[in-house]
Formats: structure tokens, C-alpha cells, sequence
């Protein structure tokens, strides 16, 4: 049986169209926080190798400048303010948690993931 002329004009439409379309961002669940971070989008489950993390979500350490007032006793009865500078290190471990929702995005045709960041409801 012949294939209607409609049809197949208007599946040629939907075809071309949708080269154009930019991919959706799309909310995902974390499965298994890092390092071996894994989560699903629905039935899909992702995995490290498949996503880009922002770093925001990522445990880090820097250096950090404290600049401040800093209370000090000469002795009992003499309080002295003086100002001071601190060099420190700062740990930040990672925000992410088991159940946690994550905004992704799909690119290289949903072949890989970046991860947004991490979004609650108020």
C-alpha cells in the first residue's frame, strides 16, 4: 500500500523542525551522591562518565583572606581591638545527598549531561 502524500510531507515537516528545536532542561534525581555520583532522569539512570558537574556542586578547598576585627586580653583588666589578617584554608563538602533534585541539561544529543545545579521547593 502506498504511503498517503500528506503523510509523508508532514513527517518530513516534523523531522526537519525538530533539527531546530534546542534540547530541553530537565530535572533529575541523585541516585548515589559522590564520588560515584549517579541519577536518573524518569527511567533514565546516569552515571559520572555521562555528566558535567558545575563546580559549586563539587567538594573544594581553597584559600581564604580574613580580614577583621580580631578580640584579644593584654590582661584582666585591659581589653585591646586590634585589626588583623588571617590567611586560612576553607573545606566546602559537597551539597549533594541521596533523593536531592538537579536541574541538568542534555547535550551531544543527549549523550551527556550538564548539571546545573541543585533546586528545592519552597
Amino acid at each position: 500500500m502506498k504511503k498517503d502524500p500528506c503523510i509523508k510531507l508532514l513527517e518530513t515537516i516534523r523531522a526537519e523542525g525538530s533539527k531546530y528545536n534546542p534540547p530541553e532542561i530537565r530535572l533529575a534525581r541523585v541516585l548515589s551522591p559522590l564520588p560515584s555520583l549517579q541519577i536518573s532522569i524518569g527511567d533514565l539512570v546516569l552515571n559520572s562518565d555521562d555528566l558535567y558537574l558545575s563546580t559549586s556542586l563539587m567538594e573544594r578547598e581553597f584559600e581564604a583572606t580574613f580580614i577583621g576585627d580580631i578580640k584579644g586580653r593584654m590582661d584582666e583588666e585591659e581589653k585591646e581591638i586590634k585589626e588583623s589578617m588571617m590567611i586560612g584554608q576553607i573545606s566546602l563538602k559537597s551539597t549533594l545527598s541521596i533523593g536531592d533534585l538537579l536541574v541538568v541539561y542534555p547535550f551531544n544529543n543527549s549523550q551527556k549531561y550538564i548539571v546545573i545545579g541543585k533546586v528545592v521547593s519552597l
